[in-house]
């Protein structure tokens, strides 16, 4: 198969890349802590994708509160 077969790793790949919340900017982090700041602006959570705060501070926040802890 072609490696750009519908069927084939390129799709679920592009599929299981997190997405900015606001824009949908696939995001591949590899490395730090999972507070994403998006070229568009949006403060989001890389963990579980919980975004569009308005600062880091307010992501900082819920990953501490959330997931104890901002890195994995």
């Amino acid at each position: 198969k072609s490696w750009h077969d519908p069927a084939n790793m390129c799709e679920k790949l592009d599929k299981s890349i997190p997405r900015c919340p606001k824009c949908g900017t696939p995001t591949l982090k590899s490395e730090g802590c999972n507070h994403i700041q998006c070229k568009c602006g949006a403060h989001w959570c890389y963990k579980c994708g919980a975004g569009q705060f308005t600062s880091g501070e307010l992501c900082y926040s819920h990953m501490v509160n959330v997931h104890n802890s901002f890195v994995d």
